[in-house]
This record gives structure tokens, sequence and C-alpha cells, in this order.
């Protein structure tokens, strides 16, 4: 029973490492924490169940739902964030509380307040390891985060568009000035941040209903998990978003399953007061 309860969190927490990871990376080249994140995973995650309910193949409405989250990555950096890039910090936190009630505003008008239960990934017979299910669905998960997150670090720390992250975080004036695209570079950030959060949105959805307020509760937990692991460290996000899910299965489990839904409230006080710094945080990529 304890490796199955160990399973399934770190099957939830992988899906929250690739949302942590998303918005981690999104701090990190651009110093915006984007409250509206949790949103974008549910808009995903509904933009995927209605090709699902259209009649589309899942491998066809995977590869449409991460590009209908590029583009509105793309779009939401366009309409909005370009214009306050050096406007002072509050605007944009401000901005991102802005999307987070247009996007529960959009669900609600297109999809309506009642869950809905997109069908898992890839459908086939579960495997049994030491009397402990895994099924399909799990094996997508990991193996999702597995590739998401080894590349979000390689970029970050061996490539030339890694390079360009760390300059505009440190100034962004002072990255255009030595010939980086910023405005190019926020773009395709912002879209690369949503993207991501589509891709958990996708696999998400079968574990937990789909409705209109469940980016709250996957923007809490992707904080959580930025703040154990450390603001800015991507692995850590990661490590710290898989941890999350651990413990929230156990608690669940042999405490109280309502306790379950404070584990992230917890978490984020506690390193607050313990290590404000994160357990990777005095590393800094």
């Amino acid at each position: 029973m304890l490796l199955q309860i160990l399973i399934s969190g770190f099957v939830v927490g992988s899906c929250y490492a690739i949302v942590s990871v998303g918005m981690s990376t999104l701090f990190q080249a651009t110093t915006i924490l984007n409250f509206a994140h949790g949103e974008c995973v549910m808009i995903g995650a509904f933009i995927f169940f209605t090709l699902q309910t259209a009649g589309m193949t899942n491998s066809i409405g995977f590869l449409l739902t991460i590009l209908a989250g590029l583009l509105i990555g793309a779009s939401m950096e366009r309409a909005v964030f370009r214009r306050i890039m050096f406007a002072p910090h509050v605007n944009v936190v401000l901005a991102t509380n802005g999307f987070l009630y247009f996007f529960r505003g959009v669900a609600r008008l297109l999809w309506k307040s009642e869950p809905k239960f997109p069908g898992p990934l890839i459908d086939l017979p579960p495997i049994t390891v030491w009397g402990a299910v895994i099924t399909t669905q799990d094996l997508a998960i990991l193996g999702s985060v597995f590739v998401l997150a080894v590349l979000f670090i390689w970029v970050f720390l061996f490539t030339e568009t890694g390079l360009k992250m760390r300059a505009a975080a440190q100034s962004l004036r002072g990255a255009a000035l030595v010939g980086i695209n910023t405005k190019r570079f926020f773009a395709t950030m912002w879209a690369v941040s949503i993207g991501a959060g589509a891709i958990a949105g996708i696999l998400l959805g079968p574990i937990y209903s789909v409705h209109p307020d469940m980016g709250e509760a996957i923007s809490l937990r992707a904080f959580a998990a930025m703040t154990l692991g450390g603001f800015g460290n991507i692995g850590g996000a990661a490590i710290g978003a898989i941890l999350i899910g651990i413990l929230e299965s156990l608690v669940g489990f042999y405490i109280w399953s309502p306790l379950r839904e404070v584990v992230a409230y917890v978490v984020i006080v506690g390193v607050l007061l313990v290590k404000p710094t994160g357990i990777l945080g005095a590393k800094k990529f």
C-alpha cells in the first residue's frame, strides 16, 4: 500500500513539476511571476477535452493543444506585457491577476461550470510492480516531466538562449544594449512557459476533473514548489513539486484526506520560516 501511495504522489507531483518548471523558467528569464499560470493550465485541459469530444485522436489533440498554448503565451506577451515591459513591477503583477480572472471568465462562458472528465492521453492496460498499479497515463506523465525538465535545464545552462535568459534577468535594458532582441525573446519565453502549462493541463485532466476554478489549486502548488526548491532554480522547482505531491498523498492517506489541501500552505510558511532560499536556493542556475 505504501508503494502505491508513493507512486501516486510521485505521479501527481510530476504534473505539478511541469507547471512549476514553466513558471520558474518565465520567472528566471523575465523576473515575472505569472499568477495566471494555473488558469493557462486549465485552458489547456479544456482545449484538449474539446478536441477529444470532437473525435480527434489524442496525438493530434496533444499537438494542437500545445500549439494553442504557445499561441496564447505569445499573444499575452504581445497584447499586454510588451507594453509594460519597463513599468513598475506592481503593474506586471496586476496584469497577471487580470489574466487570471479573464481566463476563468472565458472558461465559464465557453465550457460552463460543470466539471468535465477527459479521457487519458494513453489508454493501455496498467502495469503491476510489486503489487502497485502503474497506468500508462502515469508513465506518460513521468516521461513528459523528465523530458521537459531535462530540456529546460539544458537550454538554460548550456545554450545561447539560456545565456540570454540570464542576461535579460540581470538587466533588461543592458541586454537590449548588447544586441539581444528583448521583444522576441520575451514572446518566446511566454510562449514556452504557457505551452508547458498546456501539457500539464492535458496530463492533469484525467486525474482531476476539469473546471474553471482548477487553476487556483494548481498555481498554489506550483508556487509552493518554487518556494521549496528555490526561486529561479528550475531543477529545484521540479524537485519541490514532486516532494509536495508525495507529501500530499501521505497526509491524505495516513492523516486525513481534506488536509492534503493545506499542505502547500504549510510548505510555503515552513520554508519561509526555516530556509527562505529553498532547498536549492543557494545555487543559482
